[in-house]
């Protein structure tokens, strides 16, 4: 704890005394600590790093002990080792449904490799986990090479599919998306397809456009109205199945007693703080009261990409944003273009329009019980 300490105060420091320190700090770690390498790189400009012989080894003694972790896409991209680009490739498609994963694709990208995806698209044993990946990308080139494999007849049925799946994956594939069903650019057989990969939009009215252009003109899904609670109590909650729906529902956002996902407000005492009424409130409308902290920001890329998210940490230099399911996302600020906080809730309205009445009267009496010991 003293260490991590000390060496936030080179962040305070520049010059070359600095660099001098830290590299001299390498030099005599005889006993090859990596974690004390790793923070003096960490805290050394590429540039001294790239003119060291001594710190050029050391980094790949860093980087060895880091694979497969989100300390290594950091350490990657700090000191622009382009070199490391097909281990980032590896990396992005043995884990594309996972945000190291993601992390690693964008960092190709960024290297302006994007090529290898192409490759990687010809290849049958890599095209499904590429495409998952890149539509997990959001920037410009990633969603013009998901538009190319939707329209592309050379390209596998099972392929376009997918990419016509995914391209409407993150916030700007969303209008890519629309755009191509508005203009009718998608063949009627990957309409749906197309049509299916919004369906998890946060955004209410894309998906219900895009449910027009489905065969037969279907319209938007009719949504159930705010059950009063004079309804709900009518009905006898248990609080058993109550504590299932919320594994089923709420788990990949909220605590109870240290299990589930570390998103959104822990609800251990949530009964304790809100009456029955005000239970069904903050599930029917959740953007009428957001607890601070827990806002919902947006990041326009320099790449073209829309990030939203949770802001856990922020510094000069990065700015942690944490998602759905507790992943936590590492972000450059000078990759950032504009950032700006929304008024909506991270927890989408209408989520209550996929439970029963019965559940809901669960649900409600489940964290009614959820009260603080005395």
């Amino acid at each position: 704890k003293s260490r991590l300490r000390y060496f936030r105060a080179f962040d305070f420091n520049t010059g070359s005394e600095k660099s001098k320190f830290l590299l001299k700090m390498i030099e005599d770690n005889t006993s090859r600590d990596l974690e004390l390498n790793r923070l003096a790189l960490h805290h050394l400009d590429p540039k001294d790093v790239r003119q060291s012989a001594l710190a050029g080894n050391a980094i790949k003694d860093v980087l060895t002990s880091l694979s497969g972790k989100a300390e290594y896409i950091d350490m990657v991209r700090h000191h622009q080792l382009t070199g490391e680009t097909p281990n980032l490739m590896v990396l992005a498609i043995s884990k594309a449904n996972e945000q190291i994963g993601v992390d690693a694709a964008r960092l190709v990208f960024e290297f302006k490799q994007a090529q290898l995806f192409q490759e990687a698209l010809n290849d049958a044993e890599k095209v499904n986990a590429a495409l998952t990946v890149i539509g997990s990308l959001g920037n410009k080139d990633a969603v013009d090479i998901l538009e190319r494999v939707i329209s592309d007849n050379t390209k596998s049925k099972p392929a376009r599919q997918k990419a016509a799946e995914m391209i409407g994956r993150s916030r700007s594939g969303e209008d890519r998306a629309l755009e191509l069903l508005r203009n009718a650019k998608v063949q009627a057989d990957y309409v749906p397809f197309v049509v299916e990969g919004l369906k998890a939009s946060r955004r209410k009215t894309v998906y219900a456009e895009a449910l027009t252009f489905l065969p037969g003109n279907l319209t938007a899904p009719s949504q159930n109205q705010m059950p009063s609670l004079s309804d709900l109590l009518a009905i006898t909650g248990n609080n058993n199945n109550g504590a299932a729906v919320f594994k089923k529902s709420c788990f990949v956002c909220h605590q109870v007693n240290g299990e589930g996902s570390d998103f959104g407000p822990k609800l251990t005492e949530i009964g304790s703080k809100l009456p029955k009424e005000g239970l069904l409130d903050a599930i029917v409308r959740p953007s009428a009261g957001i607890n601070f902290g827990y806002e919902t920001w947006q990041m326009d890329m320099k790449d073209g990409s829309i990030l939203m998210g949770i802001i856990a940490s922020r510094t000069k230099d990065d700015i942690e944003i944490k998602y759905p399911g507790g992943i936590v996302q590492k972000i450059n600020t000078t990759g950032v273009k504009n950032i700006r906080k929304l008024p909506e809730s991270m927890m989408p309205e209408g989520m209550h329009n996929s439970l029963s009445k019965q559940e809901l009267a669960d649900l409600i009496e489940y964290l009614a019980s959820l009260k603080k010991k005395s």
